[in-house]
């Protein structure tokens, strides 16, 4: 699970699609941003944590990463950190920042075989980690505990 509070000026330019980002997007925005000599300078924290210029990320808050059960369970992680202190952080840092006015974005991973790339096969493969694990549709690939707000932006990604 990770989270990033990111500056909004790069998702902005994004276009978003419910099952996964545009490439094409990310690459062009990435040289738009770079390239924008008329964009803002954010210098300060307070103009970086503006709602108008940032969103929160929330990536890979999901049932097989995080609850009892999942693949993490299965392959013996301790999810207690997770489950008692990192999730209820999360739940509150999300609250706030919808009620600030920020932007939250949720990622969530799918590993479909036919998605996985030779090293991450290989990686499974070597650490004998092969159960399978965020399928599409299925409980595990699920949020866990978090829930974008309806019509609220959120990729899948591989």
């Amino acid at each position: 699970m990770k989270i990033a509070l990111t500056n909004w000026s790069v998702f902005q330019k994004l276009s978003w699609r419910s099952v996964e980002a545009d490439l094409s997007a990310i690459a062009a925005a990435k040289e738009s941003v770079l390239s924008d000599d008329t964009a803002e300078l954010l210098l300060r924290l307070d103009q970086k944590v503006d709602p108008k210029h940032c969103a929160l990320v929330a990536i890979d808050v999901q049932n097989d990463f995080a609850a009892d059960g999942g693949f993490f369970d299965k392959v013996g992680a301790d999810l207690k950190p997770i489950q008692t202190e990192r999730v209820p952080a999360l739940l509150r840092l999300i609250t706030e920042a919808r009620r600030t006015g920020v932007l939250v974005i949720f990622i969530q991973a799918i590993y479909d075989p036919e998605y996985l790339s030779a090293p991450m096969r290989e990686r499974n493969a070597r650490l004998g980690m092969e159960i399978p694990r965020c399928l599409t549709g299925s409980w595990g690939a699920d949020f866990f505990e978090v829930r974008p707000e309806a019509g609220a932006r959120s990729a899948v990604c591989c």
